[in-house]
């Protein structure tokens, strides 16, 4: 079985008793995936129905009395839409200025390729925190940079996808594009046009993987068609008209049957 990127899968959920017997104090869970070369990390979460919050297995995570739920998606350390990437970094060896005097800047590179630079907040002692609100559907990139001593110090490249869980978002992120892509101005054409369509079709797939057939044809789903649709109406390239439905007509050999 293959799981798309950005999708998520429930799984069973699992008794602790079913579990080989260890002291208390060992008694954690921690799942970890080896995808296949070329295919999506997979990053496993679950939820104990007491709390609300979904926890990532990728640490340990001290096991409850209660079964877990579970869920598997297709993705590298995913965020939901519509909530923010947080982060941080800890240094303790600063030479060049004070502390709170530093700049630590996060450089975030959306899927359409747009680069967003966002300075990091400092919170005693020596640590400096991020939070940025992302955009796009897709997987993302990021690295930070500090000069904290005489040479400056770029970090490696870090990886996350932003996941459409609720219809919500997406719709909030549709009526925004439609209102960029419609700023006078702006080229009807060229890169940035580009962008924009390629951020429409991730919302727009985004958008689909939530529908069942009978949520498309609900509120829902007219409500997502005509996002989708404004955002093509402000790029300048509008949906079509739907095809009628009418019967097809008969073969000529078939006749009247009046013969």
């Amino acid at each position: 079985m293959r799981l798309e990127r950005g999708r998520s899968l429930p799984l069973a959920a699992f008794a602790p008793e079913a579990l080989p017997k260890a002291p208390a104090r060992a008694r954690h869970v921690v799942a970890t995936f080896t995808p296949e070369p070329g295919s999506a990390p997979l990053h496993i979460e679950r939820r104990v129905p007491a709390r609300s919050a979904w926890e990532s297995l990728a640490h340990p995570q001290p096991l409850d009395a209660e079964p877990p739920m579970l869920r598997i998606t297709a993705g590298a350390d995913p965020v939901a839409l519509g909530e923010p990437f947080r982060d941080q970094l800890r240094d303790t060896w600063i030479r060049t200025a004070a502390p709170a005097d530093q700049e630590v800047p996060w450089i975030f590179v959306s899927p359409s390729g747009a680069r967003h630079r966002v300075l990091a907040s400092y919170d005693e002692p020596y640590r400096w925190r991020v939070e940025f609100l992302p955009d796009e559907v897709g997987p993302w990139s990021y690295h930070w940079s500090q000069q904290f001593t005489d040479s400056e110090l770029e970090s490696p490249v870090g990886r996350f996808d932003v996941i459409a869980r609720e219809l919500g978002p997406v719709l909030q992120n549709l009526a925004r594009l439609a209102a960029r892509a419609g700023e006078r101005g702006t080229p009807r054409d060229g890169e940035l046009q580009t962008r924009f369509r390629r951020q429409l079709a991730m919302l727009e797939r985004a958008g689909m993987s939530l529908m069942s057939s009978s949520r498309w044809r609900s509120e829902d789903g007219a409500r997502l068609r005509a996002a989708t649709g404004g955002v093509r109406a402000a790029l300048g390239a509008p949906a079509p008209d739907p095809i009628p439905r009418v019967p097809d007509m008969p073969p000529e050999w078939a006749g009247s049957g009046d013969e």
